[in-house]
């Protein structure tokens, strides 16, 4: 009897367990999300801004959270807990400018990851 009480015991530690280890990283609590694009200005006189492919990285305090690649004019979204997180592009010909944003719980951010053109 004893045994069998020890086997149930364990393997409710191990359900509880390998529930609280399938929670995301970066996303206790309540989430909002953002979505949007690398652009590319500048470059030739009347160049119109266009989307630009490489990778969006999400950082937290200088702690990477999260990272999406996005082929050219593809949009990247990320759902995030609330809080201020910076944006930066990575493989992009050209400059950027980081992009701040701050994610309310059950909202939506628009944002641009700007990037110069060569």
């Amino acid at each position: 009897m004893n045994v069998r009480k020890v086997l149930i015991v364990v393997v409710v530690a191990v359900v509880l367990t390998a529930t609280g280890c399938s929670q995301s990283a970066g996303q206790a609590g309540p989430t909002g999300s953002v979505h949007g694009m690398i652009v590319l200005t500048g470059g030739m006189s009347q160049a119109s801004p266009a989307g630009a492919p490489g990778t969006v990285v999400v950082s937290r305090g200088g702690d990477e959270v999260a990272r999406q690649t996005v082929a050219d004019g593809q949009e990247f979204r990320f759902t995030l807990s609330a809080g201020t997180y910076t944006l930066s592009a990575e493989g992009v010909d050209g400059a950027c400018v980081d992009a701040h944003v701050t994610v309310t719980a059950s909202a939506d951010s628009a944002v641009s990851v700007t990037c110069q053109r060569k």
